[in-house]
């Protein structure tokens, strides 16, 4: 069969660590296929059970990274499909075999399904979207007439993408080559909105910080300068402008802790909404949650501190006349 012998040649090549053929390109547009109803031998008949199938030779997990948890990978055999033999990825066997060992069951979707491997979950649809339920029919399957071709070089000794074109023209010359890129490439095009939301997200948070470091420090220095009068009049009894400062950082790191708390209690009650904007990270991300209270803190500190520096050093009788 072509497909394998243009896998085979793939692998020939300097720099080529594994190769594999998918009906589906992971990660962009192509990958949006209409899950498909099925049913579990043994258990009643159940018009929830839904998964999406993938079509991929056997080196496809290995191509892509993707780790076999349980079992094995199956073969790539013309008439794999046939043979009845599925891998499936632990969103399906967490979501129909929870407390079971899935391997071993069968389910039937046109024909039986055995399954013989699970694989960990991909986001194949997209970087925000998690992993839905799926079974991989390991095969080289004809009646797919654009496969794509995927290929993973070594980074040490890579192979040009105009090489991999040749060897694919070698064996089959007259199959059209088009849209060849490197997967990160792929990915870049399709995380394009999401990079741009991010960058929006990202420049009103700057500016916000902003709104809130210039409003903080001019509320708490006007706080400060207000009690220029009661702080000259501790200072003509006798009190040290270390005491002064004292007393006034203390009474405004009152005023910002109540404010961050408050601030935290919105925060993390409105995370959920972000939840389909962020990826790889929580919208509850305890850093994030650290970092943002020291970052006002600090602001508070120096809002605090640099006036109240000022009104200590004012003479006693100036601080007292002033209105």
């Amino acid at each position: 069969m072509r497909q394998s012998r243009t896998l085979q040649r793939l692998l020939e090549m300097p720099g080529v660590v594994a190769a594999a053929v998918s009906n589906i390109n992971p990660g962009t547009a192509d990958a949006e296929y209409a899950p498909a109803e099925f049913q579990i031998v043994g258990r009643p008949a159940d018009a929830n059970n839904l998964m999406i199938s993938r079509s991929v030779s056997a080196d496809y997990f290995r191509t892509v990274g993707i780790p076999v948890e349980q079992g094995s990978t199956c073969r790539d055999d013309p008439r794999a499909e046939a043979s009845g033999e599925m891998v499936v990825n632990r969103a399906f066997a967490d979501t129909y075999f929870a407390g079971e060992n899935p391997l071993g069951h069968s389910f039937v979707r046109q024909t039986p399904n055995l399954i013989v491997g699970v694989v960990a979950n991909a986001r194949e649809r997209s970087l925000t979207e998690e992993a839905q339920p799926v079974r991989y029919v390991c095969g080289l399957m004809p009646f797919y007439p654009d496969p794509y071709y995927l290929v993973r070089i070594d980074p040490s000794r890579p192979a040009s993408m105009t090489a991999i074109r040749a060897a694919v023209n070698e064996i089959e010359p007259q199959r059209a080559i088009y849209t060849a890129m490197t997967l990160r490439a792929a990915l870049s095009e399709v995380s394009s909105q999401s990079r741009m939301t991010t960058l929006l997200l990202s420049l009103f948070a700057g500016m916000a910080l902003l709104l809130v470091t210039i409003g903080l420090y001019g509320l708490l220095a006007q706080f400060v300068i207000e009690r220029r009068r009661e702080i000259g009049l501790r200072m003509a009894l006798g009190a040290r402008p270390a005491q002064v400062l004292s007393q006034v950082v203390r009474q405004s790191a009152a005023v910002t802790i109540a404010g961050v708390a408050l601030g935290l209690i919105i925060a993390f009650s409105s995370a959920r909404v972000m939840g389909a904007l962020v990826f790889g990270v929580s919208p509850h991300d305890p850093l994030t949650f650290v970092v943002a209270p020291l970052i006002l803190a600090a602001i508070s500190t120096v809002a605090t501190i640099l006036p109240a520096r000022r009104a200590a050093r004012v003479d006693p009788l100036v601080a007292l006349r002033y209105e």
